[in-house]
């Protein structure tokens, strides 16, 4: 055989032995029996041919007839006539024959390479858009950056190109630094990051379009920005939008050579990968302007009360911390568990449980005392002018009077002295009017607080005020229970809660959780100067007292007492919140 026949191309696979065994019977007929015919392929006879070619090798005053496949030498046509260039008793010229019969073989041979390119490509245009559709799948499952650079990762690892490392590479309109995303392999102990600053990773990502290196060191684009890499992938993450992305596939392996058919592979991942990370991106950019917008919005609630400043945040990271503590317990004392979307719903549900006091007028949120200072030295007034007129020592009354206006709680002593002084009367000539007037009467005259009915009403209304205001946002479908949570978070385990009285399990356990760490931090801030911060014990006594009237959830108050703690520890690893003392 020529020394120069290709080793890959087969007449075995190109010439079906059915229809050579046809084709060289007949033909062995049209010569006659003195004229031998074979076709051969390097060292073996293909079936069909003449009994006496029980091996491959020419012999002197054979004719042969080269036959090719993709361009290529594969095999040849041998007659092998007794006579001199004639077949003997036919007359038949044995060297135009020959050519004649090559010719048809050769097209036989061409057509069936045509056949078979065709099928290939049908077969891998089947398997791209196969993996196309896997890998849309498996991209488009998470909306995490981190997550789909993994699974782009996870899936170049699982094809036949085997390299040794690999890293993902991400970077936003905001900065045009590149970060590293996700990696494989010994990637960070042999610093593959820094090839991100080689000249070569540049302008293969600013091309767009993929390249193998087999020899690293001998590429002019190369500094040795990673030591001993020896050959490597770069595929471009394209994406239209502020994205963009970088697919290093590389190894260390002397003679590891990377084929064209890996680099496409690579490109069909990166065709996917690219906009599965680029909405990713998206996404989180949103997320993140959501989060701000957030913040913002509940620095600016409780900016409207200083004596609340921080309790939103707070309050949120209590309630995420008492949620995650509950998931991890053990013991499994309470039938609950959060995921972490729930979880997240918890934290959007605490920062914004009192965005409904917008609507609650600035005089009443603020309200410190049961009569505003002016008023309180309007009434001064009033009554030093009585004590003038009636001999009596007004100073006295006015102290306990300035101590009944700041009390949580009043006395019998207190009311005796509120009735007395209304009924007192003051006359300026003909006009004549009490020292304690009927309006400041009623408020001095409140049991508990220093809110009137009016007034604890308009506060009351704060959670259903919040859920109609959070009814103009479109929270997606995996945060939908916000509004409902946020409703419910003053509500009583007995009914006794508002604004709608639900009770016992028709309250959800979001809002269980946060109506105990709501209470907590009301009872334990130190920023609120009319009320004294109380200490954690007395702030535990008093969830425990209300637990105990069923007022709120008994078991969860427990585990939050038994568990605080950690809970503050929790807390404070997401921000700083201020212990109780």
């Amino acid at each position: 055989m020529p020394p120069s026949l290709k080793k890959h191309n087969s007449l075995k696979r190109l010439l079906r032995p059915e229809v050579l065994k046809r084709l060289l019977a007949e033909a062995q007929e049209a010569v006659g029996a003195t004229t031998a015919i074979a076709v051969c392929e390097r060292d073996t006879v293909l079936p069909g041919a003449h009994a006496s070619f029980v091996d491959a090798g020419g012999k002197e005053g054979d004719l042969t007839f080269p036959l090719h496949a993709d361009g290529h030498p594969c095999g040849v046509l041998i007659l092998r006539p007794a006579g001199h260039g004639k077949a003997e008793g036919v007359g038949i010229d044995a060297a135009r024959f020959g050519r004649m019969l090559a010719t048809a073989l050769q097209e036989i041979i061409d057509r069936e390479e045509a056949r078979r390119a065709v099928a290939e490509e049908t077969l891998e245009q089947y398997r791209e858009s196969a993996l196309l559709h896997k890998t849309t799948i498996l991209f488009n499952q998470s909306l995490r950056l981190d997550d789909v650079s993994q699974a782009l990762l996870r899936q170049c690892q699982n094809t036949e190109i085997h390299a040794e490392m690999g890293m993902v590479f991400g970077t936003g309109q905001a900065d045009r630094e590149w970060r590293m995303l996700s990696s494989f392999g010994p990637a960070d102990e042999c610093g593959l990051a820094a090839i991100t600053a080689s000249r070569l990773f540049r302008e293969i990502v600013a091309g767009g379009k993929g390249e193998i290196i087999n020899d690293l060191p001998s590429d002019i684009r190369w500094q040795d920005e990673v030591p001993q890499l020896q050959a490597l992938i770069c595929n471009p993450l394209k994406s239209p939008g502020h994205w963009a992305g970088g697919l290093i596939l590389a190894t260390r392996r002397p003679g590891q050579v990377f084929q064209a058919a890996h680099l496409k592979q690579v490109s069909t991942l990166g065709q996917v990968a690219a906009t599965a990370m680029a909405n990713a991106h998206h996404f989180e950019e949103v997320q993140g302007m959501l989060d701000a917008l957030l913040q913002a919005l509940t620095t600016a609630i409780d900016a409207r009360d200083p004596c609340t400043s921080g309790h939103s945040h707070r309050v949120a990271k209590y309630a995420v911390a008492l949620a995650r503590l509950i998931g991890s317990d053990e013991d499994g004392a309470l039938d609950i568990r959060f995921s972490e979307q729930e979880i997240k719903e918890i934290h959007y549900a605490a920062m914004l449980h009192d965005v409904g006091k917008i609507g609650v007028a600035e005089a009443v949120l603020t309200k410190s005392s049961r009569l505003p200072p002016e008023r309180l030295e309007a009434l001064c007034h009033r009554l030093a002018q009585w004590g003038a007129q009636a001999n009596r020592d007004w100073q006295a009354m006015y102290v306990q009077l300035q101590a009944i206006n700041k009390a949580n709680v009043i006395t019998d002593q207190d009311i005796a002295l509120i009735e007395e002084l209304a009924n007192q009367k003051i006359g300026l000539g003909e006009v004549v009017f009490p020292v304690v007037h009927d309006d400041e009467r009623q408020q001095l005259l409140i049991p508990r607080g220093n809110l009137n009915a009016a007034e604890w009403l308009e506060i009351k209304n704060h959670p259903a005020e919040s859920y109609r205001i959070l009814q103009h946002i479109p929270f997606p479908r995996d945060l939908e229970r916000v509004r409902a949570i946020i409703l419910q978070h003053h509500e009583k385990i007995d009914g006794s809660g508002y604004p709608n009285g639900v009770h016992g399990k028709e309250i959800l356990p979001q809002s269980r959780i946060l109506a105990i760490v709501d209470i907590y931090d009301a009872l334990t801030a130190a920023d609120r100067p009319y009320k004294r911060a109380l200490s954690r014990e007395k702030a535990l006594s008093i969830l425990q007292q209300e637990a105990a009237a069923g007022k709120i959830d008994a078991a969860l108050t427990a585990f939050f007492s038994q568990n605080l703690q950690s809970i503050e520890e929790q807390g404070a690893a997401m921000g700083q919140i201020p212990s109780a003392r």
